[in-house]
């Protein structure tokens, strides 16, 4: 068998997405004949042929993730040849791979990592023009016939359901590398009260909602604000940089960019980590903290009530004033507790490759 995934970015690019897609790819690698990867090249040093632990990784000449969503189709015809099956995801990477596979007669699933429908009309960051724009979009990738939709979590399956026939959605959680975000070495704390976001530029990722509760609750406390602040894409990370500006936050640290065993380690020098996305169609960066026993502060929106255990508080109201708020509670201890949840890896490979079988 022979399979190539279409995503937008790869490795090394950070993301939910991509973790998703680097240990599924390298996973199946090990069962089936081939595995290519075809994406994008985010960075100008990045080559644009080369295998990474058995996965064949080529990156289309674009950047641009527009051009790559309209015309990307162009470039991965010729990687679609000779292929068994396409697996590609949403958002800019469904619509090249959907034309590509149609216009070779391939069959082509998706994986959706969110469903929005009417929730681009709350985002930050967008004029109206762009929300209606992403809204049109995502109901335009939603009526395609994509053999097959794939949902991440039981949220994001539900939402799916109510927009497709049901016979054509599967659900599939998303796996963790256990081994991986649980072999770090431990860490002393940091001295006093510290407090993490880190995760992608998008969005819904409640960037807005950090900053602002943030800037209220450090004006009140004393306490260390750590900000990961990823440098792609350019334009989000120039209006987040202006926001920081804007609230003048006492106390707060950023990093540019950390590699993930470094991330880790922060992770475990801080008291909390905090996830006030508007809504997740999984929650990877809430999913690996919980796994690591560090205490969540989550907005609960979407997946989130799902994936997140251990010590949990959630942003109520959800507003920059809520999160003031839990962070105090935070501060003086009053955790909630949740139950804990496991999402193996090895499953979602499995669930992945008996869905591959099935269709070819």
């Amino acid at each position: 068998m022979k399979i190539l995934y279409v995503v937008e970015h790869y490795y090394p690019y950070v993301g939910g997405v991509e973790k998703l897609f680097k240990s599924l790819a390298e996973e199946v690698a090990k069962s089936v004949n081939e595995v290519t990867i075809v994406t994008t090249k985010h960075k100008k040093n990045l080559p644009s042929k080369e295998i990474v632990n058995g996965v064949a990784i080529r990156r289309l000449p674009l950047k641009n993730r527009y051009i790559f969503s309209f015309f990307g189709w162009i470039w991965i015809l010729k990687h679609a040849i000779g292929k068994d099956l396409i697996h590609t995801t949403s958002y800019n990477a469904a619509l090249p791979a959907f034309f590509a596979a149609l216009f070779i007669g391939k069959k082509v699933i998706i994986t959706f990592h969110e469903v929005w429908g009417k929730q681009w009309f709350k985002v930050p960051f967008l004029a109206s023009w762009e929300r209606w724009a992403f809204y049109l979009y995502e109901w335009f990738i939603l009526k395609l016939p994509f053999q097959k939709f794939v949902g991440v979590s039981e949220f994001t399956f539900q939402e799916l359901c109510t927009r497709k026939s049901p016979k054509r959605v599967v659900k599939i959680l998303n796996g963790l590398d256990y081994k991986t975000i649980q072999n770090s070495s431990k860490t002393e704390k940091f001295e006093g009260f510290n407090y993490l976001f880190f995760g992608r530029l998008g969005v819904s990722k409640g960037i807005d909602i950090m900053i602002k509760g943030g800037s209220l609750f450090n004006k009140n406390n004393e306490a260390v604000f750590h900000f990961v602040l990823p440098k792609y894409p350019k334009p989000m990370r120039k209006k987040v940089l202006d926001l920081l500006k804007t609230y003048s936050i006492k106390n707060v640290k950023v990093y540019h960019e950390l590699p993930f065993n470094e991330l880790l380690e922060l992770m475990e020098k801080v008291n909390c980590v905090v996830v006030p996305s508007l809504s997740e169609g999984f929650g990877f960066s809430a999913a690996e903290c919980a796994a690591k026993g560090i205490p969540i502060i989550s907005s609960e929106k979407g997946a989130l009530p799902e994936v997140t255990y251990g010590k949990v508080l959630p942003i109520h109201p959800y507003s920059a004033e809520g999160l003031a708020i839990a962070l105090e509670k935070a501060k003086n201890g009053e955790w909630n507790q949740k139950p804990k949840r496991h999402f193996p890896l090895s499953k979602t490979v499995s669930e992945y490759l008996h869905l591959y079988k099935a269709m070819v």
